[in-house]
């Protein structure tokens, strides 16, 4: 399967209108960040195709994600740019 065609099925679980988590159901949270380009090559001009200080931040947010009140199993970052 295409990434494009995963991403476009997975899309159907993702809505703004869900406002409950029920207890004892897994959930999935996927967070999306938006105009990573600008972010990474503009402002910061991290280096390509890697950058360990970009990483660094990446997994600080998940560490600080899982922290926020959920009891967090898994936290995984992951980045195209």
């Amino acid at each position: 399967m295409k990434f494009n065609e995963l991403d476009k099925k997975m899309r159907i679980y993702e809505s703004a209108h869900d406002h409950s988590v029920i207890p004892g159901v897994y959930i999935v949270a996927r967070i999306d960040g938006r105009c990573f380009t600008t972010l990474t090559k503009d402002k910061h001009q991290f280096e390509a195709p890697y950058d360990l200080k970009f990483r660094d931040m990446m997994i600080e947010t998940v560490k600080h994600l899982m922290q926020c009140g959920f009891k967090v199993l898994y936290g995984y970052t992951q980045s195209d740019e």
